[in-house]
């Protein structure tokens, strides 16, 4: 997840150069025609590419990880088992390798009259507005299905840790904490208060990815149905989701230092 920062960067100072470009091209094509617009167009093409590829790389990247984060944590701190350190290897593999194919893989998607799959798009680089199936399966799908089953997940890891539901002999709801503590033992201030701690800190990482992730599905979602979006919410929503991963971070050192005294 942070390390999708980078990637996402990348892909938004891509466009940044991209912007230079396009002006000095634009004085080319005013001059001469249409060999600069064949030239403008040879550039647009060799930065929109790879940036594309490493954006896509990073969303999927991100939405993959924060899925894995919240099962791993349910298996660690609701189920208490104990993973050995080859899934997490296997797990990384997966999810890296996933997400190179991912982006890599639509670089062979190009058409005569629609171009190639990746393209300059409004503020950004990434899956041109001409392939809208493709959009929707690459981009939007594994987004969505990651803020859902994150949000299940980290609610789950929520209410059970502070003891709403107990999964011992099947899912129940348990909504007196009195009782609920006397069965594990544990007074009622002491533990209230960690548990309390830790689900808060956890239940955070698909508050912030939903709330980084939405504006952009929004705009994006208008700007492809051919809604007329405003500069600035385009602007708003890119900086949000370039600030996710800056979110994930902070959430971590938190929720490192809830668990501290329990490590």
């Amino acid at each position: 997840m942070a390390g999708s920062q980078p990637v996402r960067r990348l892909s938004f100072l891509a466009f940044g150069t991209h912007l230079r470009r396009r002006d000095i091209a634009g004085s080319k094509c005013a001059a001469q025609g249409t060999p600069g617009r064949q030239s403008w167009a040879r550039t647009s093409i060799l930065i929109s590419l790879p940036a594309g590829v490493l954006g896509q790389i990073g969303q999927f990247g991100s939405s993959f990880f924060i899925v894995a984060m919240g099962i791993h944590s349910f298996n660690s701190l609701v189920l208490r088992n104990r993973q050995p350190q080859w899934v997490g290897i296997v797990v990384t593999v997966i999810g890296w390798g996933g997400a190179l194919i991912i982006g890599v893989g639509p670089l062979s998607i190009s058409g005569p009259k629609t171009g190639p799959l990746y393209n300059i798009v409004d503020f950004t680089c990434g899956i041109s507005k001409e392939y809208q199936v493709a959009h929707m399966l690459l981009y939007f799908l594994p987004l969505f299905l990651a803020a859902l089953i994150s949000a299940v997940v980290y609610s789950l890891i929520f209410l059970i840790l502070r003891g709403t539901l107990t999964i011992n002999g099947g899912l129940k709801i348990q909504l007196d904490p009195e009782r609920r503590l006397r069965f594990r033992g544990e007074s009622f201030e002491e533990y209230q208060r960690f548990i309390s701690a830790v689900a808060r800190s956890m239940l955070w990482f698909p508050i912030t990815f939903i709330l980084a992730m939405f504006p952009s599905s929004v705009v994006q979602l208008m700007d492809i149905s051919g809604i007329l979006v405003s500069s600035g919410a385009m602007a708003f929503a890119y900086i949000l989701v370039h600030l996710d991963g800056v979110f994930n971070v902070l959430i971590l050192f938190n929720v490192l230092r809830v668990l501290g005294p329990a490590v």
